[in-house]
Protein backbone atom coordinates (compact mmCIF):
# COMPACT_ATOMS: atom_id res chain seq x y z
CA UNK A 1 0.00 0.00 0.00
CA UNK A 2 1.20 3.46 -0.87
CA UNK A 3 2.12 5.24 2.35
CA UNK A 4 2.28 8.65 0.72
CA UNK A 5 4.65 11.41 1.72
CA UNK A 6 7.76 10.46 3.68
CA UNK A 7 10.45 12.82 4.86
CA UNK A 8 8.53 15.99 3.96
CA UNK A 9 5.63 18.16 5.03
CA UNK A 10 2.38 17.57 3.15
CA UNK A 11 -1.26 18.58 3.06
CA UNK A 12 -2.09 17.17 6.50
CA UNK A 13 0.55 19.31 8.19
CA UNK A 14 -0.72 22.35 6.30
CA UNK A 15 -4.25 21.55 7.45
CA UNK A 16 -3.22 21.23 11.10
CA UNK A 17 -0.83 24.16 11.40
CA UNK A 18 -2.53 26.79 9.23
CA UNK A 19 -4.54 28.03 12.27
CA UNK A 20 -1.26 28.31 14.20
CA UNK A 21 0.24 30.55 11.51
CA UNK A 22 -2.81 32.81 11.72
CA UNK A 23 -2.51 32.82 15.52
CA UNK A 24 1.13 33.94 15.33
CA UNK A 25 0.11 36.78 13.01
CA UNK A 26 -2.70 37.68 15.41
CA UNK A 27 -0.22 38.19 18.25
CA UNK A 28 1.24 41.23 16.49
CA UNK A 29 -2.09 43.03 16.25
CA UNK A 30 -2.98 45.49 19.00
CA UNK A 31 -5.75 44.20 21.20
CA UNK A 32 -7.72 47.42 20.65
CA UNK A 33 -8.00 46.69 16.92
CA UNK A 34 -11.18 44.72 17.41
CA UNK A 35 -12.34 44.54 13.83
CA UNK A 36 -9.03 43.28 12.41
CA UNK A 37 -8.69 40.66 15.16
CA UNK A 38 -12.16 39.30 14.42
CA UNK A 39 -11.64 39.33 10.67
CA UNK A 40 -8.28 37.55 10.79
CA UNK A 41 -9.46 35.10 13.44
CA UNK A 42 -12.47 34.16 11.34
CA UNK A 43 -10.49 33.92 8.08
CA UNK A 44 -8.01 31.64 9.88
CA UNK A 45 -10.64 28.87 9.88
CA UNK A 46 -10.97 28.85 6.08
CA UNK A 47 -7.64 27.23 4.97
CA UNK A 48 -8.28 24.03 7.00
CA UNK A 49 -11.84 23.91 5.68
CA UNK A 50 -10.66 24.24 2.08
CA UNK A 51 -7.97 21.57 2.44
CA UNK A 52 -10.32 19.15 4.20
CA UNK A 53 -13.00 19.67 1.56
CA UNK A 54 -10.41 18.90 -1.13
CA UNK A 55 -9.41 15.62 0.54
CA UNK A 56 -13.05 14.71 1.23
CA UNK A 57 -14.01 15.11 -2.42
CA UNK A 58 -11.05 12.95 -3.42
CA UNK A 59 -12.16 10.31 -0.92
CA UNK A 60 -15.76 10.34 -2.19
CA UNK A 61 -14.42 9.95 -5.75
CA UNK A 62 -12.66 6.75 -4.64
CA UNK A 63 -9.09 7.99 -4.20
CA UNK A 64 -7.17 6.22 -1.44
CA UNK A 65 -6.67 8.56 1.50
CA UNK A 66 -3.47 6.70 2.43
CA UNK A 67 -1.57 8.86 -0.10
CA UNK A 68 -1.67 11.72 2.37
CA UNK A 69 0.46 9.88 4.92
CA UNK A 70 3.41 11.86 6.29
CA UNK A 71 6.42 10.54 8.18
CA UNK A 72 9.49 12.26 9.63
CA UNK A 73 12.08 10.91 12.04
CA UNK A 74 11.45 12.79 15.26
CA UNK A 75 12.77 11.33 18.55
CA UNK A 76 15.47 8.65 18.77
CA UNK A 77 16.27 6.83 22.00
CA UNK A 78 19.23 4.71 22.97
CA UNK A 79 18.58 1.07 22.17
CA UNK A 80 17.00 1.75 18.80
CA UNK A 81 13.54 2.88 19.92
CA UNK A 82 12.20 5.81 17.90
CA UNK A 83 9.12 7.99 17.75
CA UNK A 84 8.23 9.52 14.42
CA UNK A 85 6.18 12.49 13.29
CA UNK A 86 3.39 10.43 11.73
CA UNK A 87 0.21 11.77 10.17
CA UNK A 88 -2.39 9.75 8.28
CA UNK A 89 -6.10 9.74 7.57
CA UNK A 90 -8.77 7.28 6.55
CA UNK A 91 -12.53 7.49 6.09
CA UNK A 92 -13.16 7.87 9.82
CA UNK A 93 -10.56 10.62 10.16
CA UNK A 94 -11.69 12.61 7.13
CA UNK A 95 -15.34 12.48 8.27
CA UNK A 96 -14.43 13.94 11.66
CA UNK A 97 -12.05 16.43 10.06
CA UNK A 98 -14.88 17.61 7.82
CA UNK A 99 -17.23 17.94 10.81
CA UNK A 100 -14.55 19.83 12.76
CA UNK A 101 -13.57 22.24 10.00
CA UNK A 102 -17.20 23.12 9.21
CA UNK A 103 -18.16 23.78 12.82
CA UNK A 104 -14.97 25.74 13.56
CA UNK A 105 -15.54 27.91 10.48
CA UNK A 106 -19.12 28.62 11.54
CA UNK A 107 -18.10 29.21 15.15
CA UNK A 108 -15.34 31.59 14.03
CA UNK A 109 -17.93 33.60 12.13
CA UNK A 110 -20.30 33.60 15.10
CA UNK A 111 -17.49 34.63 17.45
CA UNK A 112 -17.85 38.21 16.21
CA UNK A 113 -20.45 38.41 18.97
CA UNK A 114 -18.07 37.47 21.78
CA UNK A 115 -18.43 40.43 24.17
CA UNK A 116 -14.85 40.95 25.37
CA UNK A 117 -11.12 40.23 25.03
CA UNK A 118 -11.23 39.25 21.40
CA UNK A 119 -7.49 38.77 20.95
CA UNK A 120 -7.26 36.24 23.77
CA UNK A 121 -10.42 34.51 22.64
CA UNK A 122 -9.41 34.07 19.00
CA UNK A 123 -5.90 32.98 20.00
CA UNK A 124 -7.32 30.19 22.15
CA UNK A 125 -9.95 29.43 19.50
CA UNK A 126 -7.33 28.90 16.78
CA UNK A 127 -5.16 26.87 19.15
CA UNK A 128 -8.16 24.68 19.91
CA UNK A 129 -8.80 24.14 16.21
CA UNK A 130 -5.18 23.19 15.60
CA UNK A 131 -5.28 20.66 18.43
CA UNK A 132 -8.56 19.16 17.23
CA UNK A 133 -7.37 18.73 13.65
CA UNK A 134 -4.12 17.26 14.94
CA UNK A 135 -5.94 14.66 17.03
CA UNK A 136 -7.80 13.31 14.00
CA UNK A 137 -4.69 13.32 11.78
CA UNK A 138 -2.20 11.76 14.21
CA UNK A 139 -0.82 8.35 13.34
CA UNK A 140 1.13 7.74 16.51
CA UNK A 141 0.10 7.89 20.13
CA UNK A 142 2.54 10.55 21.35
CA UNK A 143 1.49 12.99 18.65
CA UNK A 144 -2.14 12.18 19.42
CA UNK A 145 -1.51 12.90 23.11
CA UNK A 146 0.24 16.23 22.43
CA UNK A 147 -2.63 17.49 20.28
CA UNK A 148 -5.12 16.07 22.79
CA UNK A 149 -3.48 18.16 25.54
CA UNK A 150 -3.58 21.28 23.38
CA UNK A 151 -7.36 20.91 23.09
CA UNK A 152 -7.53 20.29 26.85
CA UNK A 153 -5.63 23.43 27.86
CA UNK A 154 -7.21 25.81 25.33
CA UNK A 155 -10.74 24.61 26.07
CA UNK A 156 -10.15 24.99 29.82
CA UNK A 157 -9.45 28.70 29.40
CA UNK A 158 -12.29 29.21 26.91
CA UNK A 159 -14.72 27.67 29.40
CA UNK A 160 -13.38 29.56 32.40
CA UNK A 161 -13.10 33.01 30.80
CA UNK A 162 -16.21 33.35 28.64
CA UNK A 163 -19.62 32.24 29.80
CA UNK A 164 -22.10 32.33 32.64
CA UNK A 165 -21.66 33.02 36.35
CA UNK A 166 -20.75 29.40 37.05
CA UNK A 167 -18.07 29.18 34.36
CA UNK A 168 -15.20 28.84 36.86
CA UNK A 169 -16.90 25.89 38.53
CA UNK A 170 -17.54 24.30 35.15
CA UNK A 171 -13.89 24.74 34.16
CA UNK A 172 -12.84 23.13 37.45
CA UNK A 173 -14.94 20.02 36.82
CA UNK A 174 -13.66 19.93 33.25
CA UNK A 175 -10.08 20.10 34.55
CA UNK A 176 -10.63 17.42 37.18
CA UNK A 177 -12.28 14.78 34.99
CA UNK A 178 -10.31 15.38 31.83
CA UNK A 179 -7.09 15.64 33.83
CA UNK A 180 -7.72 12.13 35.13
CA UNK A 181 -8.42 11.01 31.56
CA UNK A 182 -5.14 12.55 30.37
CA UNK A 183 -3.17 10.78 33.11
CA UNK A 184 -4.71 7.42 32.20
CA UNK A 185 -4.03 8.03 28.52
CA UNK A 186 -0.40 8.89 29.25
CA UNK A 187 0.01 5.74 31.37
CA UNK A 188 -1.28 3.67 28.45
CA UNK A 189 1.08 5.42 26.03
CA UNK A 190 4.11 4.98 28.27
CA UNK A 191 3.27 1.33 28.90
CA UNK A 192 2.78 0.57 25.22
CA UNK A 193 6.03 2.21 24.23
CA UNK A 194 7.96 0.43 26.98
CA UNK A 195 6.57 -2.96 25.92
CA UNK A 196 6.29 -2.58 22.15
CA UNK A 197 9.02 -0.07 21.33
CA UNK A 198 6.75 1.86 18.99
CA UNK A 199 3.80 4.24 19.11
CA UNK A 200 2.83 4.14 15.44
CA UNK A 201 -0.77 2.96 15.11
CA UNK A 202 -0.36 0.22 12.48
CA UNK A 203 2.71 -1.21 14.22
CA UNK A 204 0.93 -1.25 17.58
CA UNK A 205 -2.07 -3.02 16.05
CA UNK A 206 0.26 -5.72 14.67
CA UNK A 207 2.39 -6.28 17.77
CA UNK A 208 -0.55 -6.25 20.17
CA UNK A 209 -2.39 -8.75 17.98
CA UNK A 210 0.39 -11.32 18.35
CA UNK A 211 1.08 -10.50 22.01
CA UNK A 212 -0.35 -12.91 24.54
CA UNK A 213 -3.03 -11.60 26.86
CA UNK A 214 -1.99 -10.83 30.39
CA UNK A 215 -2.69 -8.51 33.34
CA UNK A 216 -0.52 -5.72 31.97
CA UNK A 217 -2.20 -5.76 28.58
CA UNK A 218 -5.61 -5.73 30.26
CA UNK A 219 -4.51 -2.84 32.46
CA UNK A 220 -3.46 -0.74 29.45
CA UNK A 221 -6.75 -1.54 27.74
CA UNK A 222 -8.77 -0.43 30.77
CA UNK A 223 -6.75 2.80 30.99
CA UNK A 224 -7.77 3.63 27.42
CA UNK A 225 -11.40 2.65 28.01
CA UNK A 226 -11.76 4.87 31.08
CA UNK A 227 -9.83 7.77 29.46
CA UNK A 228 -12.08 7.83 26.42
CA UNK A 229 -15.16 7.03 28.50
CA UNK A 230 -14.53 10.29 30.36
CA UNK A 231 -14.05 12.19 27.12
CA UNK A 232 -17.20 10.80 25.41
CA UNK A 233 -18.61 10.97 28.18
CA UNK A 234 -20.21 7.77 29.43
CA UNK A 235 -22.21 7.57 32.63
CA UNK A 236 -20.99 7.89 35.41
CA UNK A 237 -18.28 10.23 34.03
CA UNK A 238 -20.76 12.69 32.52
CA UNK A 239 -21.34 15.36 35.15
CA UNK A 240 -18.45 17.57 34.05
CA UNK A 241 -19.91 17.76 30.56
CA UNK A 242 -23.33 18.80 31.86
CA UNK A 243 -21.70 21.63 33.82
CA UNK A 244 -19.77 22.81 30.76
CA UNK A 245 -22.89 22.77 28.58
CA UNK A 246 -24.80 24.81 31.16
CA UNK A 247 -22.16 27.42 32.00
CA UNK A 248 -19.78 27.95 29.05
CA UNK A 249 -20.52 30.41 26.27
CA UNK A 250 -22.86 28.87 23.66
CA UNK A 251 -20.24 29.22 20.92
CA UNK A 252 -17.73 27.32 23.06
CA UNK A 253 -20.36 24.66 23.81
CA UNK A 254 -21.17 24.51 20.10
CA UNK A 255 -17.57 23.46 19.46
CA UNK A 256 -17.32 21.23 22.50
CA UNK A 257 -20.54 19.29 21.96
CA UNK A 258 -20.32 19.36 18.18
CA UNK A 259 -16.68 18.30 17.81
CA UNK A 260 -14.66 17.61 20.93
CA UNK A 261 -16.93 14.97 22.45
CA UNK A 262 -16.23 12.95 19.30
CA UNK A 263 -12.61 12.52 20.36
CA UNK A 264 -13.93 9.97 22.83
CA UNK A 265 -15.69 7.97 20.11
CA UNK A 266 -12.64 8.28 17.85
CA UNK A 267 -10.35 7.05 20.62
CA UNK A 268 -12.57 4.03 21.27
CA UNK A 269 -12.55 3.02 17.59
CA UNK A 270 -8.96 3.83 16.76
CA UNK A 271 -7.27 2.64 19.96
CA UNK A 272 -9.43 0.69 22.40
CA UNK A 273 -10.95 -1.43 19.59
CA UNK A 274 -8.09 -1.08 17.11
CA UNK A 275 -5.36 -2.14 19.55
CA UNK A 276 -7.33 -4.54 21.77
CA UNK A 277 -10.08 -6.22 19.70
CA UNK A 278 -10.18 -9.37 21.83
CA UNK A 279 -10.55 -7.44 25.05
CA UNK A 280 -13.18 -5.20 23.51
CA UNK A 281 -15.16 -8.21 22.27
CA UNK A 282 -15.24 -9.56 25.83
CA UNK A 283 -16.49 -6.19 27.03
CA UNK A 284 -19.08 -5.82 24.24
CA UNK A 285 -22.19 -6.78 26.22
CA UNK A 286 -21.20 -4.49 29.10
CA UNK A 287 -20.69 -1.64 26.63
CA UNK A 288 -24.22 -2.22 25.31
CA UNK A 289 -25.62 -2.10 28.86
CA UNK A 290 -23.69 1.10 29.51
CA UNK A 291 -24.99 2.58 26.28
CA UNK A 292 -28.60 1.82 27.24
CA UNK A 293 -28.00 3.39 30.66
CA UNK A 294 -26.65 6.50 28.92
CA UNK A 295 -29.70 6.69 26.64
CA UNK A 296 -32.34 6.21 29.33
CA UNK A 297 -30.57 8.18 32.06
CA UNK A 298 -29.80 11.13 29.78
CA UNK A 299 -33.31 11.19 28.29
CA UNK A 300 -34.97 10.99 31.72
CA UNK A 301 -32.96 13.87 33.13
CA UNK A 302 -33.43 15.90 29.93
CA UNK A 303 -37.19 15.60 30.43
CA UNK A 304 -37.15 17.15 33.92
CA UNK A 305 -34.78 20.04 33.18
CA UNK A 306 -36.06 23.57 33.75
CA UNK A 307 -33.43 25.19 31.55
CA UNK A 308 -33.02 24.69 27.81
CA UNK A 309 -29.26 24.33 28.21
CA UNK A 310 -29.81 21.47 30.62
CA UNK A 311 -32.16 19.74 28.18
CA UNK A 312 -29.57 19.76 25.39
CA UNK A 313 -26.78 18.82 27.82
CA UNK A 314 -28.54 15.65 28.96
CA UNK A 315 -29.64 15.04 25.38
CA UNK A 316 -25.95 14.78 24.48
CA UNK A 317 -25.46 12.25 27.29
CA UNK A 318 -28.33 10.23 25.84
CA UNK A 319 -27.05 10.37 22.27
CA UNK A 320 -23.57 9.27 23.29
CA UNK A 321 -25.30 6.09 24.42
CA UNK A 322 -26.14 5.25 20.81
CA UNK A 323 -22.43 5.49 19.97
CA UNK A 324 -21.61 3.06 22.78
CA UNK A 325 -24.30 0.63 21.64
CA UNK A 326 -23.03 0.73 18.07
CA UNK A 327 -19.50 0.00 19.26
CA UNK A 328 -20.69 -2.80 21.54
CA UNK A 329 -22.75 -4.51 18.84
CA UNK A 330 -19.53 -5.89 17.27
CA UNK A 331 -20.91 -5.86 13.74
CA UNK A 332 -20.42 -3.64 10.72
CA UNK A 333 -23.92 -2.09 10.80
CA UNK A 334 -23.56 -1.12 14.45
CA UNK A 335 -20.11 0.38 13.88
CA UNK A 336 -21.38 2.34 10.86
CA UNK A 337 -24.23 3.61 12.99
CA UNK A 338 -21.89 4.66 15.80
CA UNK A 339 -19.70 6.69 13.44
CA UNK A 340 -22.71 8.19 11.68
CA UNK A 341 -24.20 9.09 15.07
CA UNK A 342 -20.98 10.92 15.99
CA UNK A 343 -21.23 13.03 12.82
CA UNK A 344 -24.98 13.53 13.09
CA UNK A 345 -24.94 14.52 16.75
CA UNK A 346 -22.12 16.96 16.06
CA UNK A 347 -24.22 18.84 13.51
CA UNK A 348 -27.43 18.72 15.58
CA UNK A 349 -25.73 19.79 18.83
CA UNK A 350 -23.98 22.65 17.06
CA UNK A 351 -27.34 23.85 15.70
CA UNK A 352 -29.10 23.63 19.07
CA UNK A 353 -26.46 25.62 20.92
CA UNK A 354 -26.19 28.13 18.07
CA UNK A 355 -29.92 28.81 18.47
CA UNK A 356 -29.25 29.84 22.07
CA UNK A 357 -27.47 32.95 20.77
CA UNK A 358 -30.48 34.67 19.15
CA UNK A 359 -32.76 33.22 21.79
CA UNK A 360 -30.82 34.84 24.64
CA UNK A 361 -30.33 38.02 22.64
CA UNK A 362 -34.09 38.36 22.36
CA UNK A 363 -35.15 37.09 25.77
CA UNK A 364 -32.16 37.28 28.12
CA UNK A 365 -32.84 33.79 29.51
CA UNK A 366 -32.79 30.06 28.76
CA UNK A 367 -35.27 29.12 31.51
CA UNK A 368 -38.14 27.19 29.97
CA UNK A 369 -40.82 28.78 32.16
CA UNK A 370 -39.74 32.25 31.05
CA UNK A 371 -39.40 31.42 27.34
CA UNK A 372 -43.04 30.75 26.59
CA UNK A 373 -44.33 32.37 23.42
CA UNK A 374 -40.94 32.71 21.76
CA UNK A 375 -42.56 31.87 18.40
CA UNK A 376 -44.65 35.04 18.60
CA UNK A 377 -41.60 37.31 18.68
CA UNK A 378 -39.28 35.22 16.49
CA UNK A 379 -41.13 32.70 14.30
CA UNK A 380 -38.09 31.96 12.11
CA UNK A 381 -35.88 30.97 15.02
CA UNK A 382 -38.72 29.04 16.61
CA UNK A 383 -38.95 27.15 13.32
CA UNK A 384 -35.24 26.34 13.40
CA UNK A 385 -35.59 25.21 17.01
CA UNK A 386 -38.36 22.87 15.85
CA UNK A 387 -36.03 21.47 13.16
CA UNK A 388 -33.38 20.89 15.81
CA UNK A 389 -35.88 19.20 18.12
CA UNK A 390 -37.13 16.96 15.31
CA UNK A 391 -33.52 16.00 14.52
CA UNK A 392 -32.93 15.10 18.17
CA UNK A 393 -35.87 12.70 18.24
CA UNK A 394 -34.78 11.18 14.91
CA UNK A 395 -37.48 12.34 12.51
CA UNK A 396 -37.19 10.64 9.08
CA UNK A 397 -35.41 12.95 6.66
CA UNK A 398 -32.86 14.06 9.24
CA UNK A 399 -29.41 12.64 9.96
CA UNK A 400 -30.57 11.66 13.45
CA UNK A 401 -33.02 9.15 11.99
CA UNK A 402 -30.35 7.38 9.91
CA UNK A 403 -27.91 7.27 12.81
CA UNK A 404 -30.27 5.87 15.41
CA UNK A 405 -32.00 3.38 13.12
CA UNK A 406 -28.65 2.04 11.91
CA UNK A 407 -27.41 1.56 15.48
CA UNK A 408 -30.61 -0.19 16.54
CA UNK A 409 -30.53 -2.52 13.50
CA UNK A 410 -26.94 -3.38 14.36
CA UNK A 411 -27.97 -4.14 17.92
CA UNK A 412 -30.90 -6.30 16.76
CA UNK A 413 -28.38 -8.50 14.95
CA UNK A 414 -26.73 -9.27 18.28
CA UNK A 415 -29.20 -8.66 21.12
CA UNK A 416 -32.84 -8.33 20.09
CA UNK A 417 -34.08 -7.86 23.68
CA UNK A 418 -31.58 -5.07 24.33
CA UNK A 419 -32.51 -3.48 21.02
CA UNK A 420 -36.16 -3.44 22.05
CA UNK A 421 -35.27 -1.73 25.32
CA UNK A 422 -33.18 0.81 23.41
CA UNK A 423 -36.26 1.80 21.41
CA UNK A 424 -37.63 3.28 24.64
CA UNK A 425 -34.91 5.89 24.26
CA UNK A 426 -36.54 7.05 21.01
CA UNK A 427 -39.84 7.55 22.84
CA UNK A 428 -38.16 9.47 25.64
CA UNK A 429 -36.24 11.60 23.11
CA UNK A 430 -39.55 12.58 21.53
CA UNK A 431 -40.90 13.47 24.97
CA UNK A 432 -38.08 15.73 26.14
CA UNK A 433 -37.38 17.38 22.78
CA UNK A 434 -41.05 18.15 22.03
CA UNK A 435 -41.56 19.36 25.61
CA UNK A 436 -38.63 21.76 25.27
CA UNK A 437 -39.78 23.05 21.87
CA UNK A 438 -43.41 23.46 22.93
CA UNK A 439 -42.63 25.20 26.23
CA UNK A 440 -40.22 27.54 24.49
CA UNK A 441 -42.15 28.38 21.35
CA UNK A 442 -45.83 27.84 21.99
CA UNK A 443 -46.34 27.77 25.75
CA UNK A 444 -47.88 30.53 27.88
CA UNK A 445 -46.02 33.77 27.25
CA UNK A 446 -43.10 34.02 29.62
CA UNK A 447 -41.35 36.95 31.21
CA UNK A 448 -38.11 37.82 29.52
CA UNK A 449 -35.98 40.82 28.64
CA UNK A 450 -33.89 41.69 25.60
CA UNK A 451 -30.14 41.33 25.17
CA UNK A 452 -27.96 38.50 26.41
CA UNK A 453 -24.71 36.86 25.46
CA UNK A 454 -24.13 38.75 22.31
CA UNK A 455 -24.81 42.27 23.55
CA UNK A 456 -21.40 43.39 22.43
CA UNK A 457 -22.79 46.71 21.21
CA UNK A 458 -26.03 47.99 19.73
CA UNK A 459 -27.27 46.62 16.44
CA UNK A 460 -26.54 49.79 14.46
CA UNK A 461 -22.88 49.64 15.47
CA UNK A 462 -22.74 45.94 14.52
CA UNK A 463 -24.32 46.67 11.14
CA UNK A 464 -21.67 49.25 10.46
CA UNK A 465 -18.90 46.90 11.64
CA UNK A 466 -19.97 44.13 9.29
CA UNK A 467 -20.70 46.56 6.42
CA UNK A 468 -24.31 45.54 6.06
CA UNK A 469 -26.82 47.81 4.35
CA UNK A 470 -29.31 49.83 6.33
CA UNK A 471 -32.33 47.79 7.35
CA UNK A 472 -30.39 44.50 7.56
CA UNK A 473 -30.00 43.08 11.05
CA UNK A 474 -26.41 42.07 11.73
CA UNK A 475 -27.38 39.50 14.28
CA UNK A 476 -30.14 37.99 12.15
CA UNK A 477 -27.76 37.66 9.21
CA UNK A 478 -24.74 36.42 11.14
CA UNK A 479 -26.75 33.91 13.17
CA UNK A 480 -29.07 32.83 10.37
CA UNK A 481 -26.43 31.91 7.78
CA UNK A 482 -24.52 29.42 10.00
CA UNK A 483 -27.79 27.94 11.26
CA UNK A 484 -29.00 27.45 7.68
CA UNK A 485 -25.74 25.71 6.75
CA UNK A 486 -26.08 23.29 9.66
CA UNK A 487 -29.71 22.54 8.75
CA UNK A 488 -28.59 21.91 5.17
CA UNK A 489 -26.06 19.29 6.28
CA UNK A 490 -28.52 17.66 8.72
CA UNK A 491 -31.14 17.26 5.99
CA UNK A 492 -28.61 16.30 3.30
CA UNK A 493 -27.15 13.48 5.39
CA UNK A 494 -30.67 12.42 6.32
CA UNK A 495 -31.55 12.05 2.63
CA UNK A 496 -28.13 10.97 1.29
CA UNK A 497 -26.37 9.12 4.15
CA UNK A 498 -24.06 7.38 1.70
CA UNK A 499 -22.00 10.58 1.52
CA UNK A 500 -20.59 9.54 4.90
CA UNK A 501 -21.20 5.80 4.78
CA UNK A 502 -19.15 5.47 1.60
CA UNK A 503 -16.23 7.28 3.23
CA UNK A 504 -16.18 5.11 6.35
CA UNK A 505 -16.82 1.78 4.59
CA UNK A 506 -13.14 0.80 4.38
CA UNK A 507 -12.51 1.74 8.02
CA UNK A 508 -15.51 -0.30 9.15
CA UNK A 509 -14.40 -3.34 7.13
CA UNK A 510 -10.86 -3.14 8.49
CA UNK A 511 -12.10 -2.85 12.07
CA UNK A 512 -14.47 -5.78 11.70
CA UNK A 513 -11.66 -8.00 10.36
CA UNK A 514 -10.16 -7.88 13.85
CA UNK A 515 -13.36 -9.52 15.14
CA UNK A 516 -13.30 -12.09 12.35
CA UNK A 517 -16.22 -10.52 10.50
Amino acid sequence: MDRGVSGMIGILSMTIFSPLLVLLFLLFIKKENERMIKTIGTLGTLPPLGLVLFMTVKGIQGESLSIYHEHLEWIQFAGGKTIGYDLAIDGLSISLLLLSSIIFALAGFLSWHIPKEWKGYYSLFLLLEMGTLGVFCSDNLLLFFLFFEITFVSLFFLIGKWGEAGKERASFWFLLYNGIGSVLLFIAIAGLFAKMGTLQFAELEYWLLITENGPFKTFLFLCLVVAFGIKLPAVPFHQWMVQVHKEAHPIVVMIHSGVLLKIGAYGFIRMAIGFFPEEWAQLGFLVIILGIVNILYGASFAFIQKDLRGVWAYSSVSHMGFILIGLGALNSIGLQGAIFQAISHGLIAALLFLILLPLVDKTGTTELERLGGFASISPNWAGLLLVGGMSVLGLPGTSGFIAEVTVIIGLFERESVMASITCLGLVLAACYSLRAVLKTSFGPKGTFKANGFGSMKNLEEERSDMKLPSGVSARKWSYGLPASILVFFIITLGLYPDLILSLIKETVEKTMMAFGG
